[in-house]
């Protein structure tokens, strides 16, 4: 039961028998990859925090691909969300989140280290069409 839950401390970091990768479990149960050491420890977080789960129960958390600079305020706008995957990031347009169903619980906040330790990748400028009057 949801009271016999509460009882005990929010896991926040998680890893797979025989695998040395740490990630990050969200509020909403959703996982992200610690991407290095500096990471890990601009949280505070600690190696004892980790808890060790089998790999069939990692498999039923959905990942965390969506993510904000908490750093970073904006007046009368959400912040930029970016979309992360394999040590990259890429900007995500307000109206590509809408078409996608991306609801706000789903982007998470991250610190200026971790946001920084995704490599950026460019948007790819839309190719125009030419078009030749052949008349």
């Amino acid at each position: 039961s949801q009271s016999k839950l509460d009882l005990y401390p929010r896991v926040k970091l998680v890893k797979f028998e025989g695998d040395t990768d740490i990630y990050y479990l969200t509020e909403i149960g959703l996982t992200r990859q610690v991407l290095n050491e500096n990471v890990f420890y601009s949280y505070a977080d600690r190696d004892q925090d980790v808890v060790v789960i089998n790999k069939v129960e990692f498999s039923f958390y959905p990942q965390n691909i969506y993510i904000y600079n908490e750093n970073v305020q904006v007046v009368n706008r959400s912040p930029n969300v970016y979309l992360v995957g394999e040590g990259t990031k890429k900007l995500v347009f307000p109206d590509e989140l809408y078409r996608m169903g991306v609801r706000d619980e789903m982007i998470a906040p991250v610190n200026q280290i971790e946001f920084d330790a995704y490599q950026n990748v460019l948007l790819e400028a839309p190719k125009q069409k030419l078009w030749f009057n052949i008349f």
